[in-house]
Formats: C-alpha cells, structure tokens, sequence
C-alpha cells in the first residue's frame, strides 16, 4: 500500500509522462509541426526516406546488420504517438515560456526534483531508492528523467500566479490528511447482473441500486494519482448534488465466497491486484465519487454494499475499518497545510495546460501508424 505523497507524485509524473525531447526556448507553441514532404510510400504507407541515420547499423544478429530503418515500423505503432505528444508538448511549453519572457534556470529544475523526493519519502535515502524503483517500472533512464523535470518545472512556472491559497481549501486538506478515513476494498464490473452475482456469491440478499449521475470510470490521472501505476481507482471526481438512493448499511461477508479474491478474479478496476484494497479514503476526499463516500459512511466495519451504479461500471464496496482521525490541531499545521494545497492546485492548472497545447496545436500526420498511435496517447492525455 503507497502513501498519499507517493500516490500525489505518481500523479504529477502521470501528468507529463513524455520522454527525452528537450524544449527549444524559441518555438511558437501554435507552429505546426510540418509532414515530412519527401517522404516515399511503400507498399501503402509511408516511409522516412533513406539516410545515413536509418541505415546505420544499430545492432547485429547473426552477422547481419539491424539498422533504425528496420525497427521503424514497429516503433512508430508502439510509442511513436507517445514521442511526438512529447515533441508537441515540449516544444508548446517552451514557446509559452518565451512569449511571456520566462526562463526555467537549473534552480527551477533542481527544485522541481526536489519536490519528487519529498513527495516519495521524507527520508532522502528512501526517497532516492523509491526513485529508482520508479524509474524502473516507468522506463525513465537519466535522459527521460531530466526531461520530465524540466517540463513539470516549465509547466510550474507558467501556472504558478494563477493559484490562491483559501480558507476552505485548507480546511478540506486538513480533512484529507488528519482526518478519519475508510480502509475498503471495492469490486467494480460493467454488468449488473455480474454485479449482482458477485454479490450472491458473498451470501447476501438481492442487490439494491445505488445511482449516481456524472460520475464515470475513467482510465488515466483522472484522480491526479497516475492509477495505472499503483492500483487506484481511476475515476473522475465531479461532485453529486443527489445521495444515492437503495444504499443499505450492507451485510457482512462472512460464510460466502472471499470478497478479495472475487476482486482479484472479476474486478477490472485497476486494485484488482491487490485484492481490490484501496488506498485509505477521506470523507473529503472529492477525487472518489461521492457515491463511494456516503455508502462506505453507512457501512460498518467487514460489511458488503449493495451494488453501487456507476456511469460505466457498478461497485460493490467492502469496508474493511474505520481509522480515527488525528489529534493534530489546524493551527498547528496550517503553514504545511497551504504548501499541499498550492501543490494540488498547481498540479490541476498543469494539466490544464497539457491539454490546451494539445488542443491548440496544428499537426498534420502523413504516417497511418503514428496517427493511429498518437490518437491513442492523446485520448489518454485529455482525460
């Protein structure tokens, strides 16, 4: 299970997870990107023409040479559409920070690591090994990580005098941090009759129906946290004027089928692997529907909910205990309070950006490959 600082940082990575291009101070972010005109077409699709680049040997099996020529096909269908969100995003960042007479220093991306750190660990040598793990699992050597930090360092500059630290801001992160929380486990399936199987199998009576409108399983940071990377839930957090209607205080699972282990066979949400355990939830904490919320508040500890509807998807939610919250008063943690809050809220305006330079950007892809693969990634960055 990973701390709310490491799910935060995994969140910031998510936002800008785009490799090794570096930015050029002097682009215009709205410049199109221009299709390579010399390009030759083979067999029906496009091909770089030949240069000593793509012919020069990369490798060689058996004797024979492997050159860039070679792997390009594949490359393009793989991450092609990752590298150039990479390129645009770079290059739309670096043309915002000239327009408006900014420059990032190596003290803007020295801070920007160090908020990294902080945020995976409070020890520096934890933090340093949580690093590297990351870095491992996401494919981020030296190069991809220096370019990450001078985006999100670019993107913090460019957003940093939007943000205004409130009143109620810091009383929901007060909440978030030093208040009580629920330790669930949760089931989430796209059809209501497996819903209501699942369910069955737990040994309790028929499902009831928990409704609630606007709220969607979504893939991605839709939660800021990066789920794909830690097994969160990944849904979208608007916020529900109606209470769920059918929401019982649930029956316990005791005597039926193990509800981990039907999480771990039927579950698409991404905490399917851990059982379905989900990080410890805030009443406050707006990035899980409030659906989720209210029937987990209703709950008593080793209960099962009915099935709780989602937009996509219905849950069935387990409460595994209630966690008290601290005896640490506001006042005394007011100052720290307002850095996590100024944090979160420069995180949200940074994503923001990304979207609007995807958004903004003039780009015409002559490659089938690359279009198809850059529709995907782009689709999962305007979530």
């Amino acid at each position: 299970m990973m701390s709310r600082p490491y799910l935060i940082i995994i969140g910031l990575i998510g936002l800008s997870l785009l490799g090794c291009t570096a930015e050029t101070a002097g682009h215009n972010p709205a410049q199109m990107i221009q299709p390579d005109r010399s390009a030759a077409t083979v067999h029906g699709t496009s091909s770089a023409p030949v240069s000593p680049l793509s012919t020069q040997p990369l490798a060689y099996l058996n004797n024979q040479a492997i050159s860039l020529g070679d792997l390009r096909a594949g490359l393009l269908e793989t991450s092609g559409g990752q590298i150039l969100a990479e390129l645009l995003i770079d290059r739309g960042v670096a043309g915002l920070l000239h327009q408006r007479g900014l420059k990032l220093t190596e003290a803007d991306i020295q801070q920007e690591k160090e908020l990294l750190l902080q945020a995976l660990a409070p020890d520096a040598q934890q933090a340093q090994r949580l690093l590297q793990e990351l870095q491992a699992v996401r494919g981020l050597g030296e190069t991809r990580l220096a370019s990450l930090l001078r985006r999100n360092a670019g993107l913090r500059m460019l957003v940093r005098d939007q943000v205004q630290v409130t009143q109620p801001a810091l009383r929901q992160e007060y909440e978030l941090i030093y208040g009580p929380k629920y330790e669930a486990r949760i089931i989430v399936v796209r059809d209501l009759k497996q819903a209501g199987e699942l369910l069955a199998k737990t040994r309790t009576p028929a499902p009831g129906i928990a409704t609630a409108p606007g709220i969607a399983p979504a893939p991605g940071n839709a939660t800021g946290r990066a789920p794909e990377a830690h097994g969160v839930t990944p849904w979208a957090s608007p916020e529900i004027a109606s209470p769920p209607r059918n929401v019982s205080a649930g029956t316990s699972g005791g005597g039926g089928a193990s509800f981990t282990d039907l999480a771990i066979q039927y579950s698409t949400d991404s905490s399917k692997a851990q059982g379905g355990l989900l990080p410890p939830i805030s009443p406050a904490d707006a990035s899980f529907p409030q659906v989720v919320r209210t029937t987990l508040a209703q709950l008593q500890p080793g209960a099962i909910s009915d099935v709780v509807t989602l937009e996509g998807g219905y849950a069935l939610l387990k409460l595994e205990r209630k966690i008290d919250g601290s005896n640490i008063r506001f006042d005394d943690v007011k100052e720290s309070l307002a850095v996590g809050v100024r944090r979160r809220a420069q995180r949200l305006l940074m994503q923001q950006q990304v979207k609007d330079i995807l958004t903004q950007a003039q780009l015409s892809i002559t490659d089938p490959a690359l279009a198809k693969s850059f529709a995907e990634h782009r689709k999962l960055l305007m979530q």
